[in-house]
Order: structure tokens, then sequence, then C-alpha cells
């Protein structure tokens, strides 16, 4: 491009910014009168921006991601899944995982998704007072009777009637019988971890309790959800990766966020933008996989019950 050309081109951004072309060779602003001093930051740059958009901006990349990603959120079942979400260790976040994925899959779908609680070792599961932030489709949790520890098979069963989607969480042993008899009709398991290395061993050896119990095909196609990640190496976080990459389908990383730490109840919106699109990124992970799911639940019937 030509000097003339390109002068013609800057030349009405250069009179809004105070800054104008120059013909001939660059003037000096001390000598010469004519040429405005720079300013002293860019016109361009993040000061000179309305305050919105500079309270909005690290909001604005996480918010476009997450609508790319309702695209897979939102595919089409032809029967119905049932997500269970293991661990062998207390205290990873397993359970606030597993409500926040309700209220994702409830909101994105606008299909009614059901909570069951089977972990008959620790409830942490409450129906009464569950209504705060609940979305339409999102049932309150369900909470079996404790001295009923062999009905939970009849119980999905019935909850796939009613439910497109339901989401488990059990408990952390795996010879459990409530444990058990739900991994025996999941389409899916989401083994919930954190960066530690007591989290991270123990996400490893319940894969390994999981394919020694018979449950290969559940691992092979297993999600693995790294939460609570805290700025650590990048280098740290890819030998994660590629650790649990060889042992199951995906991994998901769900950055830290103090709410939902304190709070098994913390309310979607009120989540830091990038973990929010982490439990998104998890979502669409575990949709992708509706297309495989190794049972053959009929969605027909759900109607009559």
């Amino acid at each position: 491009m030509s000097q003339v050309a390109w002068q013609s081109a800057v030349a009405p951004v250069a009179t809004a910014t105070g800054w104008y072309a120059v013909s001939g060779e660059d003037r000096d602003t001390d000598t010469d009168p004519g040429r405005s001093a720079p300013p002293a930051h860019s016109a361009w740059g993040p000061e000179s921006w309305p305050d919105e958009i500079r309270e909005n901006i690290k909001v604005w990349p996480p918010l476009f991601r997450e609508r790319q990603l309702l695209a897979a959120v939102r595919a089409p079942l032809t029967s119905p899944q049932r997500i269970a979400f293991v661990s062998n260790k207390d205290g990873v976040g397993k359970t606030t995982t597993a409500q926040i994925l309700q209220t994702i899959f409830a909101n994105s779908r606008g299909e009614p998704c059901a909570l069951l609680d089977a972990n008959t070792e620790n409830r942490k599961l409450r129906p009464e007072g569950a209504d705060k932030g609940l979305s339409p489709g999102a049932a309150r949790p369900i909470v079996p009777p404790p001295h009923d520890p062999e009905g939970y098979s009849d119980l999905l069963d019935l909850l796939s009637r009613a439910y497109p989607i339901v989401i488990c969480d059990v408990g952390t042993l795996v010879g459990d019988s409530a444990t058990r008899q739900i991994l025996d009709s999941a389409d899916h398991i989401v083994v919930v971890a954190t960066p530690a290395v007591d989290g991270l061993y123990a996400a490893s050896s319940c894969l390994d309790d999981l394919r020694s119990a018979g449950y290969g095909d559940l691992v092979d196609n297993a999600i693995c959800a790294i939460t609570r990640i805290r700025p650590m190496p990048f280098s740290d976080l890819l030998n994660i990766d590629r650790h649990f990459q060889r042992r199951c389908r995906e991994v998901v990383r769900i950055p830290w966020d103090s709410r939902v730490s304190r709070d098994n109840s913390a309310e979607l919106d009120e989540l830091r933008p990038t973990t929010r699109t982490g439990f998104f990124e998890l979502a669409a992970a575990v949709a992708r996989g509706f297309g495989d799911s190794t049972t053959n639940n009929s969605l027909e019937g759900k109607e009559n019950l």
C-alpha cells in the first residue's frame, strides 16, 4: 500500500484519536507544534473503554464458549440417560458437581432432570429447603430412606420413566449394595477428583476398582472431572491430563471457586465465569456420550407413569 493510500485509510482514526498522518517524513513533536504529543495511554487501550465494557470484558470469552457448548449439551436422546458420579474420597466436590450438572441439563435442555442420593454412607443432599435457585426442570434431590438399601435398582427404573436424565450421587465404596445397583444400570460415570496428590490417587484407584469389579466399559467411556484447580504450573496440568486420558474417555478441568467449596447449594449464576464454563465443559463432555449409552432404556411409556 502506498503512503498516500495508507494515510487516507488511517485519517479518520487519526483524527478521532488526536493523531494524524503527516505527509513526507514524520516530524518531531518536540520541534513541530503542528503534531500533538502521544497520549499517556493508548486511545484504543482498556483505559479508554467505557466502564461497562471494562467491568465485563473478562466475562465475554467464557460466555461465548458456553454458547458453543450448548449444542452438545442439548444433544437429542433416544433413551433415558443415567449418570453416576463416583469417587473413592470424600471432599472432592462430587455432590456439588452433580447438583450443578443437574441445573445445567435442566436449564439448557428444557427437560426435567432428577438427582438421586445413592450415597448411603454420608448423605449430603437434602430435599427440604432445596428450592433455592432450583430451575423449573430440576427436581428436588431424591433421598431414599436409609433402611432400604436394596431398592435402588427399582427406584432408578421408576425415575427413568419420568425423567430423561437421572444423575446419581453414589458412595465411595464400589462394593456397597446401593453403589453396585446404580452402576449396573448406569450409562455413564463421572469420576470426580482434585489436583491434590491424594485426590488424584483416589480417582486412579477408583477407576481401577471399577474395572476390577467388572465395569470396564463404563471406565473406558468415563469422564474425569478435575475440580477446584488453583493456579499451578501448566506442565503439572498436562501431566494430570495425560495420566487420565490413557484411562478414560475425556478429562475436564474446573477452576477453583470459593462458593463451590463452602456451599453444596451454590447457584450456577453466582460462580466465577471460568468456573461456570468448566461445569458447562463437563456437561458437554457427558452429553457427547449420549449416543453411545451401553443400555437400551426406551423412552416409551414415560407418559404412562
